[in-house]
């Protein structure tokens, strides 16, 4: 999901600033600015690139429908270490990576079509809590039956892979043959995470804007700006993790006399009103257009070449480089050949059935007009800086007692997880610089198409301007967000404050308050995922989050456990949980603290306890909350699945 036109400048080159290593690597390397993929999904993207052919419908991304690889072509000659992502194209007798079963990868492909379906069948609102489609192709779904291979890559820490790549370069094996090493990384990939410096810097992993259900983009421009921005900043980690790799390979001695190529194996567009994944004439670019550098052995200079390729071309181009022969037909051809006569048009395959999309054989013309939209939007495309197109941007970075600041009576305003500035480590993986919250009038009505301007301080500094959408997000209407620069954050407590931003015709702008972390509340909510992010609390059994107004809630399973750290030098003394609602029927639980039973009994509805841990054995640095309960098929719940009981909250208290 690296479309070029994220990486240049508005000269037309690799913007040096803020992406140095690509920048580095297209002056050490051929760079093919008209390269293109063939796939707007991996799927067929990467098959492609690996074989040399134009993907066929019906094939799945295994060695079994495309044995004819780069890895089997390179197998005798070369040790082979393969890092593949997603796919499964490295045969298991020429890859030493563990495999998922046949078995289990094929019924995750089947299941997948059942939650697509679900989406399909069910209105919006509903299917936002269904695991989304409209990350890349496959494995929707991960609980303890079906580990979907996308799923659990996509919400895992994508950065564990690049780091054993990195380690693994170099390192001396006995085997004499020379390496030939691959990876394929889901990054700058979404979720959209990642800071530049690789600390997360948002728990947000659904791109607000973005349909679950149809794969669109909301109309609202600043909507999807605001994740192109997020996009950005991952696009400069990706840029580092690149810088990682070349220097690894000069420590090693490697980069002198290696034969490296870099290319994405598809784009994505930020168009709104167009589908992220999908491409029609207009987007043809956004998923076409992909970075394509080939650096030679001993190669010292740079060289741009425009020529028509396609990510088909570099299989037949390294086999010429290797001296090696292809012992199949393909549809690429060798791109430093000056006898291949050049392509009239391009062709990008999407969709399912797989269709074929013509575009134009030369793309420059369109990713100038890309590059000029970025920074339409962004006077500074540097993932920092907010839309151009946002209220009151000129009041970021002014301090807040620099203006009147008044009450606010009618406007409520909440940001969510609000701890996580009330105990910040600048030193640890999260760094918070994405800002999310609801605005509530007080009387509980919302005036249709009434703009509410926003201004976030933290620390007494005005550190954005927002506005709620106008659309829900995961179910919540009047929701808003915001990121800022992680340097405003300081280690420990944080202010953090919202104002509505009030404005009169040619008067002062006034800022009437409507939250401060002072006021908050600051529990921590065990059964939300972000106490897994930031906490190390490990849980299983539950279903993702879903929303019913301002109240968040899992379902649980049959079982559902929170593995939980605790502080020895202060223990916890109460378990305080909240059951949001249990379904139609009445239903068994029992709640256990390690092996302390805490409740054993039925009861439907809502329900709210607070139990003393007095003679319970909590002597380790971890404690297990344990809940078992008795299931009811939700025939027209999403996803028509096995679920107890609704859980709300559970806390710790010392």
């Amino acid at each position: 999901q690296l479309p070029l036109p994220s990486l240049l400048n508005n000269k037309g080159s690799i913007d040096e600033k803020l992406y140095p290593n690509f920048s580095s690597l297209s002056r050490q390397a051929s760079w093919f600015l008209n390269a293109s993929a063939v796939g707007a999904l991996t799927n067929v993207a990467l098959p492609s690139i690996l074989t040399g052919n134009r993907p066929s419908d019906g094939l799945l991304p295994t060695a079994d429908d495309h044995p004819e690889n780069l890895f089997t072509l390179l197998d005798s000659a070369y040790r082979i270490e393969a890092f593949e992502s997603l796919t499964r194209l490295c045969p298991s007798n020429v890859c030493s990576v563990q495999r998922q079963s046949l078995i289990d990868w094929h019924t995750s492909v089947l299941f997948d079509l059942y939650i697509v379906y679900q989406h399909i069948i069910l209105p919006e609102q509903i299917a936002a809590s269904l695991p989304s489609v409209t990350q890349n192709w496959k494995n929707f779904v991960n609980d303890n039956s079906w580990r979907g291979r996308w799923r659990e890559q996509r919400t895992s820490d994508r950065r564990t892979a690049v780091n054993g790549f990195i380690d693994l370069i170099g390192t001396p094996f006995s085997d004499d043959r020379p390496p030939f090493y691959f990876l394929h990384v889901l990054l700058p990939h979404e979720p959209w995470i990642y800071l530049p410096s690789g600390k997360r810097f948002s728990l947000v992993e659904n791109p607000p804007g973005l349909s679950p259900r149809s794969g669109f983009w909301t109309n609202d421009a600043v909507a999807v700006a605001r994740n192109y921005q997020r996009h950005l900043l991952q696009v400069r980690y990706a840029d580092a993790l690149l810088g990682r790799v070349l220097n690894r390979m000069q420590e090693v001695g490697l980069y002198d006399d290696t034969l490296l190529v870099v290319t994405a194996d598809h784009g994505a567009s930020f168009q709104p009103g167009f589908s992220f994944r999908s491409p029609r004439s207009e987007s043809f670019v956004d998923h076409a257009s992909v970075p394509l550098f080939i650096k030679l052995p001993q190669q010292q200079s740079s060289a741009v070449l425009r020529s028509n390729i396609e990510t088909i071309d570099i299989v037949p181009t390294l086999a010429t480089l290797l001296g090696s022969r292809l012992p199949w037909e393909v549809d690429g051809v060798d791109v430093f050949s000056a006898s291949v006569e050049p392509r009239e048009n391009k062709m990008l395959f999407h969709g399912d059935p797989l269709r074929r999309m013509v575009g134009p054989r030369d793309l420059e013309p369109a990713i100038e007009s890309a590059v000029a939209k970025k920074y339409q939007w962004f006077e500074v495309p540097d993932g920092f800086h907010s839309p151009r197109f946002g209220l009151y941007r000129e009041l970021i970075g002014r301090r807040v007692n620099e203006f009147k600041v008044v009450a606010t009576e009618d406007i409520q305003v909440t940001v969510d997880f609000p701890k996580i500035f009330s105990e910040t480590d600048l030193n640890s993986d999260f760094i918070p610089a994405h800002v999310t919250g609801v605005v509530r009038h007080r009387d509980g009505n919302v005036e249709p198409n009434k703009v509410v301007p926003l201004a976030l301080a933290v620390n007494g500094i005005l550190a954005g301007t927002t506005e709620p959408y106008d659309f829900p997000i995961a179910g919540r209407s009047q929701s808003w967000e915001v990121i800022i620069d992680p340097q405003l954050v300081r280690n420990g407590a944080n202010l953090v404050e919202v104002f509505l931003i009030d404005a009169m015709v040619d008067g002062p702008i006034i800022l009437a308050r409507a939250y401060t972390s002072e006021a908050a509340r600051m529990s921590v909510n065990l059964i939300r995922e972000e106490s897994e992010a930031l906490w190390g609390v490990t849980s299983s059994g539950f279903y993702p989050t879903e929303w019913d107004n301002e109240q968040s809630f899992r379902w649980t399973r049959e079982q559902a456990s929170l593995l939980v750290p605790i502080d020895q030098d202060a223990p916890p003394s109460e378990l305080m949980v909240r059951v949001f609602m249990t379904g139609p029927v009445t239903k068994h639980v029992s709640l256990f603290i390690n092996e302390c039973t805490l409740f054993e009994g039925a009861f439907n509805g809502e329900w709210n306890e607070t139990f003393s841990l007095f003679g319970c054995s909590l002597d380790s640095d971890e404690v297990e909350i344990r809940l078992e309960t008795e299931v009811h098929n939700a025939a027209f719940s999403p996803n028509a699945r096995e679920i107890g009981i609704a859980m709300s909250v559970i806390e710790l208290h010392e």
